[in-house]
């Protein structure tokens, strides 16, 4: 996706492998491939799988005081977008005026649905089929930021959003990143920009995950809802904690059954 797109000659391309093992390591030939097109690029290793909160606010640190850039737009690597993206990213942020923070539209590789941006109602929702339609944000604009949510990959953050602080929380490793991000941006502003902007992305929560993966993910999400209650000072929300719960308990009964047939 990066390759096909146009107007990247004034972009600087920072690359973070996040794997542990060497061998993962971006060949040279590709990378020097890679730079061409972009006004600058570099590559980042270290042979360590770290929180991708510590890894986005080190690279947003490095492009906003030491490259003095305007924007961040972060990217994962299996997400997919049109070619015109940084276009129109380019286009949007003259339109209206440099908004602090700036979304696509995410589908889901899995099932297509939109599963972002929308409202946090949704978040612990297991099945992008789920989703109301009504929860979702659908024209392309400026959009009021109460209770939203929004996948990290695609979405830009601008200088001035960096300069009021706005980070993501270090104290979380896999689950609810996004989310807390997305909670303290809306403490502070009250609107962000729908881009036009479609990008597809593998959601984290697919029907054809085993049972192992299904039930480790429930248990991150408890464990980021019960933080989330700390650190925000509110009651824990039990509808949504009993309804996780029931789920990883039927997981767990299930995946015993299952190793008991096995071993039967």
């Amino acid at each position: 996706s990066l390759i096909r797109c146009t107007k990247t000659s004034n972009i600087f391309l920072y690359i973070w492998d996040n794997s542990e093992s060497s061998y993962t390591k971006i060949n040279q030939i590709e990378f020097l491939d890679l730079k061409k097109y972009f006004y600058e690029s570099k590559y980042y290793f270290n042979n360590k799988n770290i929180s991708l909160a510590k890894i986005y606010n080190k690279i947003q640190d490095e492009a906003f005081s030491n490259n003095n850039l305007n924007y961040f737009t972060i990217l994962d690597h299996d997400s997919q977008f049109q070619s015109d993206f940084f276009t129109n990213l380019h286009d949007e942020i003259n339109l209206f005026n440099n908004p602090l923070l700036i979304l696509p539209k995410v589908s889901s590789r899995h099932d297509q649905a939109i599963i972002s941006p929308r409202r946090k109602s949704q978040y612990f929702k297991e099945t992008t089929s789920n989703l109301n339609t009504e929860e979702q944000f659908h024209n392309p604009g400026i959009c009021h930021s109460e209770n939203f949510f929004a996948v990290g990959s695609g979405i830009s953050i601008s200088r001035e959003l960096w300069r009021k602080r706005v980070r993501f929380d270090e104290n979380l490793k896999f689950y609810g990143i996004d989310s807390e991000f997305c909670t303290s941006y809306s403490e502070l502003e009250n609107n962000f920009l729908l881009s036009k902007n479609l990008m597809v992305h593998d959601n984290s929560i697919r029907e054809n995950d085993s049972i192992k993966t299904r039930i480790w993910r429930i248990h991150n999400r408890l464990s980021y809802q019960y933080y989330y209650s700390k650190k925000h000072n509110q009651p824990n929300p039990y509808k949504i904690r009993l309804i996780l719960l029931e789920r990883y308990v039927k997981l767990v009964i299930y995946e015993f059954y299952l190793l008991f047939k096995k071993i039967n």
